[in-house]
């Protein structure tokens, strides 16, 4: 909840309803356990607290595909939680297959280095997230709400260099497989 000492009244995401709740920006669910003790909270009304969940499941699940899966905090993460949302969430599990596609992998120089799979962004999904971080960042950096009339986009680079090979990832989503 929020506390009676927090000075804005409004949710920074929206700016329309009331702060009922305080949301972890980035979200909590990005963070491998033991996650730091002081993640930064802002103030946030209920429905875009929550309306979130999803988008920021497929976020972080897409994005464990990519580099950030092969850190070592990424394979923590990948195995506290992703691979058990897989497991659990067969909607998730076609969701990703769907965006799994063909891939050459070339290194930098531009020699063809082997075929794989490359995952296609939802760029709606992953911009909802990235607009949400952004204003709980700019509000916990100003303390102040973005104005609603901020222009926030976002552009991945999408080398074929840098696609993991994930064939056998997306074997195993299409089947269902529980490993």
């Amino acid at each position: 909840m929020i506390s009676s000492n927090d000075t804005h009244e409004k949710c920074i995401y929206c700016g329309v309803r009331n702060a009922e709740t305080r949301d972890h920006v980035p979200p909590r669910s990005f963070f491998p356990k033991p996650r730091p003790s002081d993640l930064i909270t802002i103030p946030s009304c209920s429905k875009c607290n929550q309306d979130a969940g999803k988008d920021e499941e497929f976020f972080l699940a897409t994005f464990m595909f990519g580099p950030a899966g092969g850190t070592d905090e990424g394979k923590r993460l990948w195995n506290q939680k992703i691979r058990r949302a897989l497991q659990k969430n067969l909607g998730l599990r076609r969701r990703i297959a769907k965006n799994l596609h063909p891939v050459e992998i070339f290194s930098p120089h531009g020699l063809f280095i082997r075929k794989g799979m490359g995952i296609k962004l939802e760029n709606k999904r992953h911009l909802r997230i990235i607009r949400m971080i952004t204003r709980g960042l700019y509000y916990f950096e100003f303390d102040e709400p973005l104005s609603p009339d901020a222009d926030i986009q976002s552009h991945f680079a999408q080398l074929q260099s840098e696609m993991a090979p994930l064939r056998p990832v997306s074997q195993n989503l299409r089947r269902g497989s529980r490993e």
